[in-house]
This record gives structure tokens, sequence and C-alpha cells, in this order.
């Protein structure tokens, strides 16, 4: 499906087809959650990295249980960075929301 692909292009080498690629995944936004907590979970870390700015984008309060979940056992320094940064973001994002 196009979701799919979507986030498979993540992998991707080329660093304007993994951008593109984020734009069209946020235009799913929460449809989009469960797949890429799936992607977190992946062997790649550039993709780990990718996913967990992805969720930082779309700003889905409940992916900081996925993201700390990926944290306490993450041993790569530019994912956990991303997977920090991405927490932060979020919760700053759902503290600016109106209640």
């Amino acid at each position: 499906d196009a979701l799919a692909a979507l986030i498979m292009a993540l992998k991707d080498d080329d660093p304007n087809v993994r951008a593109a690629s984020k734009m069209g995944i946020e235009r799913f936004r929460f449809q989009a959650l469960e797949q890429l907590y799936v992607g977190l979970r992946e062997n790649n870390p550039r993709f780990r990295v990718e996913i967990a700015t992805t969720l930082a984008d779309i700003g889905h309060p409940l992916s900081i249980n996925h993201l700390e979940e990926l944290l306490s056992t993450e041993t790569d320094p530019n994912v956990r960075k991303a997977a920090e940064a991405a927490i932060d973001k979020i919760k700053q994002t759902d503290i600016l929301k109106p209640k």
C-alpha cells in the first residue's frame, strides 16, 4: 500500500527521497503511527532515526511511550539523540495544544 511504500522509502540512501517520504507520511498523520512504531524495531539505525524524527513531526503524545521503549535498549548514539529530541518535541508540542 502507499503508506508502507512511503515508510520503506525512509531507508533510501538519497536524503531527498527520505525528505519527500516524510512529507507523504505526515499526510497520513495518525494512520501511520502503528507502522512507524514497528519501524522502530528495524535493524537499520538510520531508518530508526528517520522514524523517530517523523514521529516527532506527527507529534502524537502516545509516540512518547514507543520512543522511551526504544531508548531503553538503543545503543546507537544517533538513534538515541533522535529519539530524545523527538520526545522533547512531542512534549513541547503537546504543551502548546489548547485544552
